[in-house]
């Protein structure tokens, strides 16, 4: 996959093991290329639950389930919990070409 198709900017929050008090924490977000699709749609996920998702986004990079994208610029803010449109990595998956040289990368948030 060529790297002119991340033509577009997203912040990305790893999500950090839960402190002693079962709270969620978040490392320092970073900037990521990406290309990032609004989509909306329904999705199953294990026990027959049914979830909505709001985008799928092409990261350049490894990202991780549980952490949270933002389209734009959103490192000024430390948990993106507190951003109306920073949303939870629902699934991630990679899927490398044939001959191995390249590597797809797909979330659903």
């Amino acid at each position: 996959m060529q790297s002119d198709i991340y033509n577009q900017e997203a912040t990305y929050w790893a999500s950090l093991p839960m402190d002693g008090y079962g709270e969620r924490s978040f490392a320092a977000p970073v900037l990521i290329k990406c290309r990032w699709e609004d989509r909306t749609g329904l999705r199953i996920q294990k026990e027959d639950e049914v979830v909505e998702s709001r985008a799928i986004v092409y990261p350049q990079v490894d990202i991780a389930k549980g952490g949270y994208l933002y389209l734009g610029d959103g490192t000024a803010t430390a948990d993106p919990q507190d951003l109306d449109d920073a949303y939870m990595i629902q699934d991630y998956r990679t899927v490398p070409s044939v001959n191995g040289k390249i590597t797809l990368r797909k979330a659903i948030l």
